[in-house]
């Protein structure tokens, strides 16, 4: 019997999917972790306003898309990016559950080419571009997403896996980021750090020291501590391995080697 896990939490809807199926329901779970509870995105979020066109390349199940969507209303819009199918299923229906009207879903992945076939693998939040995925995704470029906007400054969110690293070479004409007003991104390799701080550096942006998961972990507490019923809910008897869960270490990616530390950073103009 399918147990959909239906979360009311700071007036949203969110299905985290069904709790008999413990892989998608921890992915799901990690996602509104990630970004309701440890608030990764939040300094971005702060600065979104009424009116304002945000893209949130690998929306996942669209958590940070919910958010951003209420705060620019109906004069705004988000433009959410999400490739694996899973994700788009439950991305919609979040979208659906909260009534938004203002998001528009594109289910490709974002690369520095449009509609190219290439290798994916993973699910939930873990899936990434990868030579050696079983499943193939179209693509999209920064550049025809960004057109959608008809010359509007922008925000971004981007998650997705390494696959950054494509988008910010050094080959690649960033022109397309004019109106990047300022960005939220996750780093994978310690080349991808260097990457994105000097190429958004040239495009007038200053990023910010790097993040990591660790650094959030008093918020989630205190999250926990203010929403027990929450908590229960989405961990029950996980709940007393958590914390040392959240001080501790990730797991560097499998196909990085390089030990390197994943961690959010943010880039703003002065």
């Amino acid at each position: 019997m399918r147990k959909q896990a239906i979360l009311k939490y700071k007036g949203f809807d969110i299905n985290l999917g069904d709790r008999n199926n413990m892989e998608q329901f921890s992915s799901n779970r990690a996602a509104f972790s990630q970004v309701f509870l440890q608030g990764t995105y939040d300094p971005l979020l702060k600065k979104i306003e009424y009116g304002d066109m945000v893209i949130d390349a690998g929306a996942n199940i669209g958590m940070f898309t919910l958010q951003a969507a209420r705060i620019v209303g109906s004069s705004g819009m988000v433009i959410s990016v999400e490739p694996q199918p899973d994700n788009i299923e439950f991305l919609k229906e979040n979208i659906r559950l909260n009534s938004l009207t203002n998001v528009r879903v594109i289910t490709k992945a974002l690369y520095f080419q449009d509609e190219v076939a290439v290798s994916f693998m993973g699910k939930g939040v873990g899936g990434h571009l990868s030579k050696s995925g079983s499943a193939m995704v179209e693509t999209i470029s920064l550049k025809t997403i960004v057109s959608m906007l008809h010359g509007k400054e922008f925000w971004i969110k981007m998650d997705i896996e390494g696959g950054e690293e494509f988008i910010f070479a050094r080959d690649q004409d960033l022109s397309c980021l004019k109106g990047l007003k300022g960005m939220a991104y996750e780093i994978h390799s310690a080349n991808g750090e260097a990457l994105l701080n000097a190429r958004l550096n040239d495009i007038g942006l200053k990023p910010s020291p790097v993040y990591l998961e660790r650094d959030f972990a008093k918020k989630i507490l205190i999250e926990f501590i203010e929403h027990p019923i929450l908590a229960i809910r989405l961990y029950r008897s996980f709940l007393l391995r958590l914390a040392p869960r959240i001080l501790k270490k990730r797991d560097p990616p499998a196909e990085s080697g390089d030990g390197f530390e994943p961690g959010i950073q943010y880039a703003f103009r002065e």
